[in-house]
């Protein structure tokens, strides 16, 4: 699925009902505006329901963080509209209080939707006091395994929030080993059958543990693409940072409700007929799994309906 630009701002699609399900926003094709302005479905086409991408947040809560969790504490406000967009979670580590390495617990909300669950992680973080050490390999091992990111019809994403290198998985901490190991975890989550993104965002970082984490950034490039770390220093920019990848994973993925062919597929944005693509990533136009029924609106198309206007979307067929 193509992304969006990393600065993009949120902004939730206007083609979608009022009331959505958990993580799922369901429409009986593209919506029309009500008297208040609002959108609203209408009633013809083939009904779709809109996906929701699977997004884990993994933040790092040891000592080095202590300076630094007031400002993470500032992502609050924002929780409640990234989960609006996602069926999000939370992860911390190192997990524990006596285990400086400890990941086995780092799961500390299982993916949900809405803002119940934002408030969950928004209590979580309120709870923590940060110490111990960076254990990053064991902790993506941990997601990887307990972390519920295996939906094939979904985004599953990971972004990770750091201020410092890893640690805890090599004799000495040996910096060299201790990259390979959280490389090799990153590995891992891309080549699972339903592949992980992931997405990496430097907090107060010195330039080892930038080119340390852009590293481990670099291996996901193979599903998530080139542009997937950040880095931020105060609490502006980490705030906009979280957005900017939230906003680059705005859902434009949908679900149709009956069984077309690829060559009836017929797909159409505010009247404009669009075509589909001829690779997997594409500046405009749709990628479509018939055998999942999944349509993928993509590029310069997927960004048009990321204002807050109520857009035209239509799916039929020929």
């Amino acid at each position: 699925m193509s992304r969006l630009s990393p600065f993009l701002v949120l902004a939730l699609s206007g083609c979608v009902t009022d009331t959505p399900t958990p993580g799922l926003d369901t429409a009986t094709s593209s919506p029309q505006t009500n008297d208040d302005g609002s959108c609203a479905p209408p009633s013809q086409g083939v009904a779709y329901s809109r996906l929701f991408p699977n997004l884990m947040l993994a933040i790092d809560r040891s000592g080095s963080m202590i300076d630094k969790w007031d400002q993470v504490l500032a992502l609050g406000d924002l929780l409640d509209q990234v989960g609006s967009m996602s069926t999000l979670g939370l992860a911390l580590f190192p997990s524990g209080l006596l285990n400086a390495c400890g990941t086995a617990s780092s799961i500390v909300v299982p993916l949900g939707h809405g803002s119940d669950t934002a408030g969950d992680i928004l209590d979580a973080l309120l709870d923590t006091r940060p110490g111990g050490s960076t254990p990053i390999a064991g902790t993506l091992d941990n997601i990887r395994l307990q972390g519920g990111l295996d939906d094939p019809s979904r985004d599953n994403v990971v972004v990770l929030l750091s201020d410092g290198v890893p640690n805890c998985a090599c004799e000495d901490n040996d910096p060299v080993c201790e990259r390979e190991e959280a490389v090799a975890a990153v590995q891992l989550l891309v080549g699972q059958p339903v592949p992980i993104e992931l997405f990496v965002i430097g907090f107060g970082t010195d330039d080892e543990a930038n080119e340390t984490l852009a590293a481990i950034a670099g291996a996901a490039e193979p599903t998530t693409g080139p542009d997937n770390f950040y880095t931020a220093s105060t609490t502006e920019e980490l705030v906009g940072r979280l957005a900017a990848v939230a906003g680059s994973l705005a859902a434009c993925r949908f679900s149709l409700d009956e069984s077309i062919s690829p060559e009836d597929l017929v797909v159409s944005l505010d009247d404009d007929m669009l075509l589909p693509c001829t690779e997997d990533r594409c500046e405009r136009g749709y990628i479509y799994n018939a055998a999942l029924g999944i349509v993928d609106i993509e590029g310069s198309d997927c960004l048009t309906m990321q204002d807050d206007t109520c857009h035209d979307l239509w799916f039929d067929r020929k």
